[in-house]
């Protein structure tokens, strides 16, 4: 496939085209996970407050119908290790109602008159049997129970307070219930579902805040939440807060809270909301995800380089095949000349008038010597930055004295500016000037830069050669004031092949292999070149050569 303009940006398009593509399913998808972490925290949040709210809920009924004592069981023969069982004893609470259950009977009384219910059920909590629901006046009453074997629960229930027995079969106690059994908080339910709700103590009083943060705390660790939390708890159905664990949390935040009512049932009254956020819920979040974040931006940014790179290479593939192209054509141009003038030589010794004068003979032989001695150093240039660049070439190491080297190359060099009716100035500044080169390719460095400054001065050249010491090397400044490098090629004219675009105009001769040879040889002795340069005012090349003491 040729690789024309057309196809390049082809390629470059489609290559942008996956390269969005495969971002955009990056980002989906960690957005996805964050909305599924999101989604579950939310859940157990949910899910812990309910059972917060329950939880209070079930210990407000306690306070509220039963006095709650413990005890432990007497010892029993057990294994070596085994724990003492406890058990918790309810006794109801009551000032105006009496129960006493003697065999199968059971004797209430009240001190006047009310609504008057008596229910069984199973200690499960499942409702049986209604014994009794009516209005009675004040005063004892018996009531024999059902032969029903297995433990039951007696409730009985008046306007103003409520008793429960534990009876089975024939035989009464105190309400009583194993401490690793799961059925008290439904029995606690089952017994004051018929409560109403009037006369209950104000919410203030049923809620304090040390005993929402414990149970809160608790069922948000037993659901896997271990944040630091806040709270509020508001009064219904005036929205007035109650309490907050700090003063922070005293206004609503609807982006961040999360509401649950509590005492909302019907023998609850109106009750309220308990209201809870995370402030680091955020950091949380981000902490979670870092590590997925951070592996997802590398992956990311290795793609990202590997297309720019891709593109990259593609575009200078591009730029160096044109620039090649152009080698070849001049090049074949450059060559093309001295053939034309050797053949044309070699064509004129043939001839009589030639062959009978030895003047002739002597100067068409040098016209082919001199056109012989052009070709060669061109195709040794050729053949020198290919040895270059293969890292081939020996340089011949020996202490210099560069300001000698550079006198004896601007002396070379004046000749052609001074026919010009241009200047050379020389500031050789440096104290320390001893270099550890290769005589002839350093030489040859200062003469391509030399000959670049005379080339594209298009009138009279004006070039000014300085040293000067920095640290442990030494500068050597080569500015002109000719037609300058514009800034978009500036970085490219360092490389093999790049000549400054000049449209169809080809007044000045060369391969571009000049200062892509300055660069490598002076790379290759340890130095660094640098270029400034500003069109229609002159370029600056400087060359860093390290010092050597003598």
């Amino acid at each position: 496939m040729k690789l024309t303009k057309n196809t390049v940006r082809f390629l470059v398009a489609l290559m942008i085209a996956a390269l969005g593509g495969l971002i955009f399913l990056q980002v989906r998808l960690f957005l996805n996970n964050v909305d599924l972490k999101h989604e579950a925290f939310q859940r157990n949040v949910l899910t812990a407050l309910n059972a917060a709210t329950s939880k209070l809920e079930e210990i407000d009924l306690r306070d509220r119908f039963f006095t709650v004592q413990a005890e432990p069981l007497p010892l029993v023969r057990r294994s070596p290790g085994s724990a003492t069982r406890r058990k918790f004893f309810f006794t109801s609470v009551h000032k105006s109602l009496t129960t006493k259950v003697e065999g199968d009977h059971l004797t209430y009384s009240i001190d006047r008159p009310q609504n008057v219910s008596v229910t069984l059920f199973d200690v499960l909590g499942r409702l049986d049997t209604i014994l009794v629901k009516e209005k009675k006046q004040g005063g004892t009453y018996e009531l024999k129970l059902p032969q029903d074997r297995g433990i039951r629960i007696v409730k009985v229930n008046v306007d103003s307070a409520t008793s429960v027995v534990r009876w089975e079969g024939t035989k009464a106690s105190g309400f009583a219930f194993d401490a690793n059994t799961d059925t008290i908080g439904n029995v606690v339910l089952r017994v004051a579902e018929t409560f109403k709700a009037g006369h209950l103590p104000m919410l203030a009083r049923r809620l304090r805040p040390g005993l929402v943060d414990s149970v809160l705390k608790v069922e948000l660790a037993g659901h896997g939440i271990d944040l630091p939390v806040s709270y509020a708890v508001y009064a219904l159905p005036q929205d007035s807060l109650l309490f907050a664990s700090t003063e922070r949390d005293s206004s609503r935040d609807s982006s961040s809270d999360y509401v649950t009512r509590i005492f909302g049932g019907e023998f609850s009254g109106h009750g309220g909301e308990l209201v809870v956020r995370f402030p680091t819920y955020q950091a949380f979040l981000f902490k979670e995800f870092l590590p997925e974040l951070t592996l997802n931006i590398l992956f990311l940014a290795v793609v990202i380089a590997g297309f720019w790179y891709t593109v990259r290479t593609l575009v200078r593939q591009k730029e160096f095949a044109g620039r090649l192209s152009d080698f070849i054509n001049n090049m074949t141009h450059e060559f093309k000349t001295p053939l034309s003038t050797i053949a044309l030589a070699s064509e004129a010794l043939h001839r009589s008038d030639v062959l009978g004068s030895k003047t002739k003979i002597r100067r068409y032989n040098r016209i082919i010597g001199e056109e012989y001695a052009r070709m060669r150093g061109q195709v040794d240039k050729i053949l020198d930055m290919a040895a270059l660049e293969e890292g081939d070439v020996e340089f011949h190491r020996e202490l210099l004295d560069l300001h000698t080297l550079i006198l004896k190359t601007a002396e070379h060099a004046s000749l052609e500016i001074s026919s010009r009716g241009g200047t050379l100035a020389t500031e050789l500044r440096a104290s320390r000037r001893t270099v550890l080169a290769d005589a002839i390719h350093l030489e040859n460095v200062l003469r391509n830069v030399l000959d670049n400054a005379v080339k594209y001065s298009p009138a009279a050249p004006e070039i000014r050669i300085s040293t000067e010491n920095v640290h442990d090397a030494i500068l050597v400044r080569i500015d002109d004031h000719g037609i300058g490098i514009p800034r978009e090629h500036q970085q490219s004219v360092f490389e093999k092949y790049f000549r400054v675009p000049t449209g169809n105009i080809h007044d000045v001769k060369g391969f571009g292999l000049g200062l892509s040879y300055v660069k490598l040889v002076i790379e290759a002795h340890g130095g660094k070149t640098a270029l400034e340069s500003e069109p229609g005012k002159g370029t600056t090349i400087t060359l860093r050569l390290p010092v050597t003491e003598q």
